[in-house]
C-alpha cells in the first residue's frame, strides 16, 4: 500500500487511463506497466517469432489497442456480453506475465479490507492479462486463447465486484475432490466453461489437469469425474445472492446458444 504523496506522484506520471465502451467501470492505461513498483515502470518491447513462423511477446505500442479489440471479441458471445456488464465496480487491466484477478490492493486499499468488502459489499479489481502468446494447445490438449482466458478473468471480476469472491483456498480433501483450489476457481471454470461451450471449444475437464473434454461433450459428474452438479449449486447459488440481475441475465441465455447453463 502506497503513502498519498507516492500515489500521487504515480498517478501524475502514469500514461493515461482508456475507458471500456462496453462497459466504462473497466479501465487499462494507454500503456502497459507494471502497477507493483513505487514509480510506474514502463515494460518494454520483447517480441520474438515462434517455431510456427507467429509473432509473439509484448508490443507496448499496441497493448491498449490489443485489449480493447479482445474485450470486443469477448463481447460478442452471449456469455461474455453477460460478464463484461456484470463487472459492478471499478476494474483497471494490466500487463502481467500470468492472467490473475484480485480485490484492488494497488492504489490505497489495505489488503485486508480489500479482502472484506471483496467478500461481503464488493470491492474494485485488478485484472492482469498475459497477451504475448497467440492461440495454442496445452501440453494436455487443451485449445487455449486470450478470449477464453479474459472470460475465466471477467467471472473473478464478477464475484470480486459483487461481493462473492470466494477466494479461501479449499480444505486439502476438497481440492483432491474438486481438483480445484478454492470455490472462487471452480466458480469461474464453470463460466469459463460457459463461455467454451457457446463459443464451440472443447470445455475444460477440471481446473486442475488442465485436460479438455472431447469436441460436443457437456461437462457433468460422469465427464469431469468430480461431483460437478453440487459445485454448480453452490456457484450459482453464490451468485444468485449477491448479483442476482447478474445470474438472471445467466439463467436466462438461450438454450441453443449456450447449452451448457449450471444457472438454468
Amino acid at each position: 500500500t502506497l503513502d498519498p504523496d507516492t500515489r500521487l506522484s504515480k498517478q501524475m506520471s502514469e500514461p493515461r487511463l482508456i475507458h471500456c465502451h462496453l462497459n466504462r467501470r473497466i479501465r487499462w492505461h494507454a500503456a502497459p506497466i507494471n502497477p507493483q513498483r513505487l514509480t510506474p515502470e514502463l515494460y518494454e518491447r520483447s517480441v520474438d517469432v515462434s517455431d510456427e513462423g507467429e509473432i509473439e511477446g509484448l508490443e507496448p505500442e499496441l497493448w491498449a489497442m490489443q485489449v480493447g479489440f479482445l474485450f470486443d471479441r469477448v463481447h460478442a458471445s452471449r456469455v461474455g456480453r453477460v460478464l463484461i456488464s456484470g463487472v459492478r465496480r471499478d476494474t483497471i487491466v494490466y500487463h502481467g506475465t500470468s492472467n490473475q484477478t484480485f480485490p484492488d490492493t494497488l492504489h490505497g486499499q489495505m489488503p485486508e479490507e480489500a479482502h472484506r468488502l471483496a467478500r461481503t459489499t464488493g470491492a474494485p479489481a485488478v485484472m492482469f492479462l498475459d497477451l504475448r502468446r497467440g492461440p495454442h494447445r496445452s501440453v494436455t490438449g487443451l485449445p487455449r486463447n486470450h478470449e477464453v482466458s479474459l472470460a475465466h478473468e471477467l467471472a473473478h471480476a464478477v464475484h470480486v465486484t459483487w461481493g462473492c469472491y470466494a477466494g479461501s483456498p479449499y480444505a486439502a480433501e476438497d481440492i483432491e475432490r474438486f481438483h480445484s483450489p478454492s470455490p472462487e476457481e471452480t466458480g469461474a471454470w464453470i463460466m469459463e466453461n460457459m463461455f467454451r461451450v457457446e463459443r464451440r471449444l472443447p470445455a475444460r475437464r477440471t481446473y486442475l489437469g488442465d485436460a479438455p473434454l472431447p469436441p460436443g461433450e457437456m461437462p457433468s459428474d460422469r465427464t469431469t469425474g468430480i461431483p460437478l452438479a453440487a459445485a454448480e449449486r453452490t456457484a450459482a447459488a453464490r451468485l444468485r445472492r449477491k448479483a442476482p440481475s447478474v445470474a438472471e441475465r445467466l439463467r436466462s441465455l438461450p438454450a441453443r446458444e449456450c447449452p451448457y447453463n449450471p444457472f438454468r
